[in-house]
């Protein structure tokens, strides 16, 4: 092999997940790098979503069967209740939403964590361009990242919420549906598009911004300082560590907007008379407790939902990262 052709290798492997903004050089694999954020929310929804279901069921009081109002004494009882009520009722498929609580969660990762996670680093790097600051991320400003994370946050709300709106409404309410297409179809039907399939947008896109800053935007901050001052390598143990870190900030912050718009979106029609009223209805019933419903099963679910998310797509973009060498010593 010529002098030349060598120097055409890469010197070293390029690091993986959050920190290999020169993927996106390669034009063929930039839809694997978007889709592989909804592959990885994918497989973290799988091994999740039973306490996300009781995590919305908790938000709601519901029992699964469209009755809001659980028998209840307090929230360890609840707790205790809504896992015995679901298993005894519904048994394991429960956990899951029912025969199509697993599909819809699909659905909305799909779409959702395609845009908040696939597409981060298109959107950091653009904003690194506009503002003249570093591309390396051992050095992007934090505002670039924090930034970066609420754009993407708030796009896939507003891309994807109808998905969100029916996997809620199959969590709270499992026998209500045969599948989601007819969910789609009788909440446009009966609701509109507004006021049903784009139901609690404005919550939702709160939400998610405070969401995704809480995670991939504190998991970047997070992880490039780990790796900046050589606390730990670049593999699996400091995806964890990093992952925990935003499932537990993810949580303090997310649970009081997480819990508003999972009762306004699964609300009925003129239950509420708008955002406002739902917060203030949610204010009288239980003053700031109420804002923390479920904030158990949904901490210990954002936790065990991060660390599976970014362990399994700093795997997936480390695939690509080869992928892309390969392409590039072809050329």
């Amino acid at each position: 092999m010529s002098s030349k052709s060598s120097k055409a290798l890469p010197s070293r492997m390029p690091q993986r997940g959050y920190f290999v903004t020169d993927h996106w050089k390669t034009l063929a694999l930039k839809p694997l790098f978007v889709l592989s954020g909804g592959i990885a929310g994918c497989t973290a929804e799988f091994f999740s979503m039973p306490l996300d279901t009781l995590k919305v069921r908790a938000m709601t009081l519901s029992d699964g069967k469209g009755h809001h109002r659980l028998p209840v004494t307090s929230n360890s009882n609840r707790t205790l209740n809504l896992f015995i009520h679901t298993f005894r009722n519904e048994g394991l498929r429960g956990f899951y939403g029912g025969r199509t609580g697993l599909s819809a969660a699909f659905q909305r990762q799909t779409v959702m964590a395609s845009v908040k996670f696939g597409c981060y680093e298109l959107v950091k790097a653009e904003y690194c361009n506009l503002f003249g600051v570093s591309k390396d991320p051992k050095h992007t400003p934090v505002f670039v990242k924090i930034l970066s994370s609420a754009t993407t946050g708030g796009l896939a709300v507003l891309i994807g919420q109808p998905t969100d709106v029916v996997k809620v409404r199959v969590q709270a309410n499992p026998d209500l549906y045969r599948s989601t297409l007819q969910a789609y179809r009788e909440i446009h039907s009966h609701e509109g598009v507004t006021r049903g399939l784009w139901r609690g947008t404005t919550p939702g896109v709160l939400r998610n911004m405070v969401v995704n800053m809480a995670e991939i935007g504190l998991y970047d901050i997070i992880k490039g300082g780990v790796l900046r001052n050589n606390l730990m390598e670049d593999k699996w143990p400091c995806f964890v560590f990093c992952s925990v870190c935003t499932g537990i900030a993810a949580t303090i912050v997310s649970s009081p907007v997480d819990v508003v718009k999972t009762v306004y979106s699964n609300s009925t029609e003129n239950e509420y008379k708008g955002l406002l009223d739902c917060c203030q209805s949610l204010w009288k019933e239980n003053g700031i407790r109420s804002y923390y419903r479920g904030v158990g099963f949904n901490g210990s679910r954002l936790i065990l939902w991060n660390m599976v998310m970014f362990v399994s797509l700093e795997s997936l973009r480390g695939q690509i990262g080869r992928q892309r060498e390969k392409l590039e010593v072809k050329v």
